[in-house]
């Protein structure tokens, strides 16, 4: 019972929560998502790795119901990401995106 307290009042500060990251928290979406996450350190490659495959797992998660076709859920999916990336105060997390897109052009 007190666990679902806890997570209840956590759903209702995620939503006033700001879209750059603070405090662990970073946003996906139109202020749908939030993830929430301190142990994440976003100033090592490990770390950006570790806080993009969260992102793009947020970004499944809001597309899976919008689409019924696979190819417009991945639409979704790269738009979603591609925005989160672009929003404000989101430098760590199109160092992760920059990275990723790198290493999959080299390794062609």
């Amino acid at each position: 019972m007190i666990k679902f307290a806890a997570l209840a009042a956590v759903a209702l500060i995620v939503p006033a929560m700001p879209a750059a990251a603070k405090d662990g928290t970073w946003q996906v979406g139109s202020d749908q998502m939030h993830i929430l996450d301190s142990r994440i350190d976003t100033t090592t490659a490990a770390g950006r790795v570790m806080l993009l495959a969260k992102v793009e797992a947020a970004a499944r998660h809001l597309c899976r119901d919008k689409y019924d076709v696979t190819s417009d859920r991945d639409a979704c999916v790269a738009e979603t990401i591609r925005q989160t990336v672009a929003q404000p105060g989101q430098s760590r997390l199109a160092l992760a995106y920059a990275e990723r897109n790198a290493a999959r052009l080299a390794s062609r």
